[in-house]
């Protein structure tokens, strides 16, 4: 077993637990392990979009997408899963996969996950029939070694794609998302306490978008970046930064991101500080989306077919996602840089904290690419 393959560090600066000085986290980077082939399977091509969380001291990671057999552009189809997978760890903290393959209710992907005390929340995605509006609690059963699924009420309408994050280890707030109708602009909430009451509408965002991400800091929302995929096909990305008043039900903004940036990773640190790794700034995708457009508008089977050739050359010479690391300070109202992150940094996938450590599980590398390795971040 290879636990950790290769080791870098990003800043110097030292770590404080509660993050609230000017010192930011030193992160020692590190490939902690690659997805197992599940059951029944001859392969593993990654996965985006996956549930990933951590249960009863065990890393759970379910669901999610590929294009197994071929790339998009080569006539492949997006495969949507049902294996769970979980990662033990021992007395010594090597770290070791369980010898079965769990499975989901459905196939999956670009499900939204909240990490609770009563286990993952895992809220709408998407499969091949579409978005899905199911809500469920997935958690693991240590005495009996499996998985367990607890239902929630229902989303009032299909979601992927979506931000989510918890307050007062009991109220999930849902931000924007992917619908059939197009981009959702509302912020919803979900009271664990109170289940009856299904999802509540809080308010509507300062904009409709999809792959952003939702912070709890010091139990106030921050939604951080994403995008808006216009009518016309082609895409709004953003580097917004707001954050909202629950008492007065208004959102105020906040000092932008460098940069626009969507789709990335990201967690929490301390009361006041949040760290977004990596992400998509839309540079190649902008490119792909315009000549999508054209070819869609295009009846002349010659030109068609160059603009084709143009956007697949595109997609195979992917240069990647960003690899930057940003630290947000909710007292200062500042974004700082942090350096990057040794290796390629997936997007569609979610970053949780386990043991002092930042995990960044699978997820897409570059157009149409997953990631079968785990990065782990270790704060010293």
């Amino acid at each position: 077993m290879k636990n950790l393959l290769m080791s870098t560090i990003i800043s110097c600066m030292g770590y404080s637990n509660d993050m609230s000085n000017d010192v930011p986290p030193q992160l020692q980077w590190s490939v902690l392990h690659s997805l197992p082939v599940a059951n029944g399977h001859t392969k593993q091509a990654g996965l985006a979009g996956p549930i990933v969380g951590v249960s009863q001291n065990v890393l759970m990671i379910a669901g999610g997408a590929n294009f197994e057999d071929a790339l998009p552009w080569e006539g492949g189809k997006k495969k949507y899963f049902d294996d769970i997978y979980v990662l033990h760890k021992d007395p010594n903290k090597a770290f070791f996969w369980h010898s079965q393959t769990f499975r989901l209710p459905q196939k999956m992907a670009y499900t939204t996950t909240v990490q609770s005390a009563q286990g993952l929340i895992c809220i709408g995605g998407e499969d091949q029939e579409g978005y899905r509006k199911e809500v469920f609690i997935l958690k693991w059963n240590p005495r009996e070694e499996q998985q367990v699924i607890e239902s929630l009420p229902d989303l009032p309408q299909g979601i992927s794609n979506a931000a989510a994050t918890i307050v007062h280890d009991s109220d999930i707030y849902l931000a924007g998302g992917e619908t059939k109708t197009g981009v959702s602009n509302q912020l919803l909430k979900l009271d664990l306490k109170h289940i009856s009451l299904g999802w509540q509408l809080v308010t509507e965002l300062p904009v409709s978008l999809s792959h952003a991400l939702l912070f709890n800091l010091n139990h106030q929302l921050y939604l951080v970046g994403g995008r808006q995929r216009q009518a016309n096909g082609i895409s709004d990305f953003y580097n917004s930064c707001y954050t909202f008043d629950d008492n007065k039900k208004v959102w105020a903004t906040q000092k932008s991101l460098p940069y626009a940036i969507s789709a990335g990773t990201g967690v929490a640190m301390g009361k006041h500080q949040c760290i977004l790794f990596g992400g998509d700034k839309g540079e190649t995708f902008h490119k792909v989306e315009i000549l999508l457009a054209q070819i869609a508008q295009e009846s002349d089977p010659e030109k068609k077919a160059k603009l084709t050739a143009q956007k697949n050359h595109l997609q195979v010479n992917h240069p990647g996602f960003s690899r930057e690391i940003l630290l947000f300070d909710s007292q200062k109202n500042t974004w700082k840089k942090l350096g990057k992150i040794p290796f390629a940094v997936p997007v569609t996938t979610t970053a949780i904290t386990w043991d002092n450590k930042v995990i960044i599980p699978s997820g897409e590398i570059k157009a149409g690419v997953r990631s079968v390795e785990i990065l782990v971040g270790e704060i010293k």
